[in-house]
């Protein structure tokens, strides 16, 4: 072979790899495995796609994958699928402008396949049990994930899974719906997580605003998570402000409200160090399953150790910022045998960590904050000291609440200058049991869970 045939070839094989990679993306559709790379994005979904039984699909972080209308991702038995993006760059799939797509349908895939760091959105999917993001006997891990603004018709508006056991960890789920397929007898069930023969571990994951809907006369469940004949276990996650409605015409007042936290079907759930509150119609519900919950904040009282009913503070939940305020009775109100949250502080209930921050002026005695300190003794008899700390003068509330947030005493409404106070609580007439104490100076709080045993 002379040199310009030589060059001739060369410069044939970098054309095609030029023609393969355009400048607006790559264009993909039938069976896909390897690996997608930044150069490449985006990819652009004309086409199913398919990952093979035995092969691997790898995808880097910055990867935008864009499906246009109506296409769907199949990851086959025993492939492997990897989109594992990073904080500062995700993964992105999505829809090609307003369109929507039909969603990634893991059927038997590899236990070891993994998403982190994605964004999964504009999902509309087809047919009965489909699901946005649809798992059938795939123990995948589905880590620090943003699920949000998919329809699914009949269950799993955002995520749903049979007959596997997933891990769901940090995601936040939201803005999902789940509803009826043919208008007049389906239900809608699971709108941000559908369980079925799955035990599930969900830890730290943000569930809210999203929402079933059933046909006509006919209800839907589990606006948050549906789980029938499963075993989840749920820790240290926020499921709030979910609904799941159904219509009436033939009865008023109409619009009738289902239970849209966390609905039981045959299942036994578990649930701790947890936030379940404001989902529309009521918070649990079970048809011939359980609940077993401890040291978690629900908006009605639960029987079991260190659970509590008191509003958690949530930052903003119009803007679904769910960060607990200063003084909310949530922090350090977890499970005291769980791991210590990164402050180093008791594990808060709910899916953030508040961080407390406190600090002293080495040059000065007074508290840069105000500080309420733990009472002491804890647990107490007849009596207990409160003690706390004020940077400034200010006007201070102190008050005592049940675990049901009814006020049970207020020690102290008045101005006060800065420094040191120790309060004295006299329980004398008051029976056992759990309660919290909480400090207001000028509109920001802090408390404390206090133990009364007699």
């Amino acid at each position: 072979m002379n040199a310009n045939m030589t060059r001739f070839l060369i410069l044939s094989i970098v054309a095609a790899i030029v023609v393969a990679t355009p400048a607006n993306g790559t264009d993909i559709s039938g069976d896909v495995w390897g690996v997608w790379s930044l150069d490449g994005s985006p990819y652009n979904m004309i086409g199913n796609c398919r990952v093979p039984p035995e092969s691997t699909l790898l995808i880097e972080p910055g990867v935008r994958v864009e499906a246009s209308p109506g296409c769907r991702m199949v990851v086959d038995s025993n492939a492997v699928f990897l989109a594992v993006g990073i904080e500062s760059d995700s993964i992105i799939f999505t829809g090609v402008g307003d369109a929507h797509w039909r969603g990634i349908d893991f059927r038997n895939s590899d236990d070891s396949s993994r998403m982190k760091f994605c964004v999964i959105q504009s999902i509309v999917t087809e047919n009965y049990h489909n699901g946005s993001i649809r798992i059938t006997g795939c123990d995948i891990a589905i880590e620090n994930c943003s699920i949000r603004n998919n329809i699914s018709f009949f269950s799993g508006g955002g995520l749903s899974f049979y007959n596997c056991n997933p891990r769901i960890s940090q995601c936040q789920i939201q803005r999902n719906v789940a509803t009826c397929y043919i208008i007049g007898w389906d239900p809608g069930y699971g709108g941000g997580i559908y369980l079925e023969n799955s035990d599930a571990i969900v830890e730290r994951c943000i569930i809210v605003h999203n929402r079933t809907s059933g046909g006509t006369a006919v209800p839907s469940f589990g606006g948050g998570i549906y789980c029938t004949n499963s075993n989840p276990t749920i820790v240290n996650c926020t499921i709030a402000n979910n609904e799941s409605q159904y219509n009436n015409p033939f009865v008023p007042p109409y619009h009738f409200w289902e239970p849209a936290g966390i609905y039981s079907d045959a299942s036994n759930v578990t649930v701790v160090n947890s936030i379940i509150w404001g989902n529309r119609g009521s918070d649990l519900g079970n048809f011939g399953g359980g609940f077993e919950i401890s040291y978690s904040d629900i908006g009605a009282v639960f029987p079991g150790a260190g659970n509590i009913s008191i509003d958690p503070m949530f930052a903003d939940t119009s803007i679904a910022d769910y960060h607990l305020l200063f003084g909310s009775p949530c922090i350090d109100s977890g499970d005291p045998d769980s791991p210590l949250d990164p402050d180093s502080t008791r594990a808060d209930m709910g899916a953030l960590p508040f961080f407390h921050q406190t600090g002293f002026d080495d040059n000065e005695f007074l508290p840069r904050n105000f500080t309420l300190h733990q009472n002491y003794p804890n647990p107490f008899n007849a009596r207990t000291t409160i003690s706390f700390e004020l940077a400034c003068a200010g006007m201070v509330k102190l008050e005592i609440f049940d675990v049901t947030g009814a006020r049970v005493a207020t020690l102290l409404r008045e101005s006060l200058d800065a420094g040191h106070y120790d309060i004295i609580w006299d329980v004398a007439d008051i029976s056992s049991g759990v309660f919290y104490c909480r400090l207001n100076i000028d509109g920001n709080y802090q408390s404390k869970r206090m133990v009364l045993l007699k």
